[in-house]
């Protein structure tokens, strides 16, 4: 690729991130570089489409009302930008950094993903394989109802897609995409998926919801590497609340940081008294997981 080509943000799939670039998700100003690769086999059906090349940056979902409400584009993130595109500047404070910026366009990340405004100097165009191709690779069985309206798709790195359709059933299908192979998994009510910069690799986080029974439910976040497809660096848990004893119900309520070196779980466990509400017993717990080699490991 040209120096033109860089910096013109002409790119092929998965040339759309080099982690190299990134010290830190933190620093919203340090941009992705691009590199190359070949395009995807002929069998691949791609489409131009705009990807976040940046940690987290802004979107607004209104451009004309007063205290305009953000909702973020993430790094990696994959949308279809539509026909507005307005003239609108945006200065103000975003997750505790000043920043500015001017020019947007409007963008979707399905058919059933509500549309905002993002920043052109947050987004590159590329080609990347269309919604309606990877819900083709999906089993019969397993592929969701309308999945290619609700298809959300991530760039995670150099030759990497991501794809899944947010839902509550028991079992969602996943999709990566690595250099031109398709491969599937599942994992229980999948809500948000995003990518993420952890000591300078690329690492897919997904939250999923469990349920044992109806006393008994969790949520997790799975950390997967880009390579080999979908193998995963370990499991970090965020939410149980277990009610099966009838007198006391033991609760893990949990938050997760991620920081440029560590993923920082923050919460409190306690066993309540089912009649009373009264705590019978908490203690807050602090860990901080980091990459050894492959796997993530309590520090």
């Amino acid at each position: 690729m040209t120096r033109a080509e860089q910096q013109s943000g002409g790119v092929r799939l998965g040339a759309v991130i080099a982690l190299a670039a990134l010290a830190s998700l933190a620093a919203l100003s340090a941009l992705s570089a691009l590199g190359c690769r070949k395009k995807p086999p002929l069998a691949v059906v791609t489409e131009k489409a705009l990807v976040v090349k940046v940690a987290r940056a802004p979107g607004i979902v209104e451009l004309d009302k007063e205290g305009t409400s953000i909702r973020p584009v993430s790094w990696g993130e994959v949308y279809q930008a539509r026909d507005r595109k307005p003239t609108f500047r945006w200065n103000g404070m975003f997750e505790g950094h000043p920043l500015q910026r001017d020019g947007v366009v409007e963008v979707t990340r399905s058919a059933e993903d509500a549309s905002r405004f993002a920043f052109t100097p947050d987004l590159l165009e590329g080609d990347v394989p269309t919604r309606a191709w990877l819900c083709a690779q999906l089993p019969a069985a397993s592929a969701p109802a309308r999945c290619a309206d609700r298809l959300l798709r991530l760039v995670v790195s150099d030759g990497v897609l991501f794809a899944y359709a947010p839902t509550w059933r028991s079992e969602t299908p996943l999709i990566e995409l690595v250099d031109g192979a398709v491969h599937t998994a599942s994992l229980p009510a999948i809500s948000e998926v995003r990518v993420i910069a952890l000591a300078g690799r690329a690492i897919t986080l997904v939250t999923t919801h469990w349920w044992r029974d109806a006393a008994w439910t969790g949520t997790d976040v799975v950390a997967f590497l880009p390579r080999p497809a979908l193998q995963r660096a370990g499991e970090l848990h965020l939410e149980e609340i277990d009610g099966r004893d009838g007198a006391r119900a033991t609760y893990w309520l949990g938050a997760l940081e991620v920081e440029a070196d560590a993923l920082h779980v923050q919460g409190r466990r306690s066993v309540r008294d089912r009649r009373t509400d009264v705590e019978l017993s908490g203690a807050l717990v602090d860990e901080r997981w980091q990459l050894d080699g492959e796997r993530l490991v309590k520090r």
